[in-house]
């Protein structure tokens, strides 16, 4: 049995379940983290990853078309791991088969967990808001009726836990707040305890969110 698959799920958005975190990684690490120099990763980067699950619990994320160029581009002449090389052949024949051209704006949501969990419909909202223009301009309108120090709240929040946004206005900034408030069963668990919004605003992201999946 594969160790993983990826289909198209969504116009422009593509899915590759796997069924285990380290092969989760070993395949796309490097591809999710494209503009990053990770030490010591061309000398034993199975070893690297497996320090890496020591530190750190992944259980999912989603690849930006412009990532995945990039990731072409910079390992065209380095080493890729058979897992890397396995995700790329699936993904572009996945692509292939769609009708999307590596040049299009498209998404892969890589994660282990069943469609529907939580994390799955985080990175869904994240997929959505960056290949759905109409999606993105609704949820930016959204945004911007929280109140100005409940937004200030939140930027704290997500800068304090190594979150780089360029400013409060950032649109990776109204991104990940959208994915937290339409996904999360809980906001006390993407923010912490001092962020005040009632239930019937949080409902509004939450059902833009819902109204938005039917329409894929």
């Amino acid at each position: 049995m594969d160790n993983f698959n990826i289909n198209q799920i969504h116009p422009r958005i593509f899915y590759a379940k796997f069924n285990d975190v380290e092969t989760m990684l070993l395949s796309t690490f490097r591809v999710n983290d494209a503009k990053l120099e990770h030490k010591n990763e061309y000398e034993n980067y199975p070893q690297y990853i497996k320090k890496y699950m020591e530190k750190f619990t992944i259980s999912g994320y989603c690849i930006y078309g412009k990532d995945f160029r990039l990731f072409m581009r910079k390992f065209k002449h380095k080493a890729m791991t058979t897992e890397e090389l396995e995700f790329t052949h699936k993904l572009l024949l996945s692509m292939g088969q769609s009708g999307i051209n590596m040049s299009s704006k498209f998404t892969v949501i890589v994660c282990f967990n069943n469609e529907n969990s939580i994390v799955f419909n985080h990175e869904m909202a994240h997929c959505m808001f960056y290949v759905d223009y109409k999606y993105r301009m609704k949820v930016i309108r959204l945004f911007k009726k929280i109140k100005p120090d409940v937004r200030e709240k939140m930027f704290n929040d997500l800068t304090a836990n190594e979150y780089r946004f360029k400013s409060a206005e950032d649109s990776d900034f109204v991104d990940e707040v959208n994915s937290r408030l339409s996904t999360e069963k809980l906001l006390k668990k993407g923010f912490s305890k001092h962020i005040r919004m009632t239930k019937k605003e949080v409902n509004k992201f939450k059902k833009l969110y819902q109204d938005n999946l039917k329409k894929q």
